[in-house]
């Protein structure tokens, strides 16, 4: 999945308040939260244990979800 539709999935989604599961590409973690706000470079995922986190999209391997 490209940025744009990253993007476009996370704008999408959010006013569900559906949870997702967020894998990062080097594959050292994997998030569970709410899209918060959508950014054009990052956006932010409400997690219950570690709060609000920014994560850029270049970071992201996939978006699915929980």
């Amino acid at each position: 999945m490209s940025a744009d539709e990253m993007r476009n999935y996370c704008l999408s989604i959010r006013n569900f308040n559906l949870r997702v599961q967020v894998r990062l590409k080097d594959g050292s973690e994997i998030c569970i939260g709410k899209i918060g706000d959508v950014e054009k470079e990052k956006f932010q995922l409400v997690t219950e244990k570690e709060g609000v986190k920014s994560l850029r999209y270049a970071w992201i391997a996939r978006i699915a979800n929980a």
